[in-house]
């Protein structure tokens, strides 16, 4: 899931660079939804599975 973090990152900063050079954004709206969903759900795992590893190692 890291990789797939890092994919969605370069992608927003290509697409970034490309608005502000002047050629617009590739993706529809709903495509950009989709990857913050992603990264988001992404971080919410990660930060709950730290959660669970945490409690289990106080025990």
């Amino acid at each position: 899931m890291k990789y797939i973090n890092y994919f969605i990152l370069f992608v927003f900063s290509f697409e970034a660079l490309s608005l502000m050079l002047g050629s617009g954004t590739h993706y529809e709206h709903y495509k950009f939804g989709l990857m913050v969903l992603i990264i988001l759900v992404n971080l919410t795992f990660n930060i709950f599975k730290k959660n669970i590893n945490f409690e289990k190692a106080k025990k």
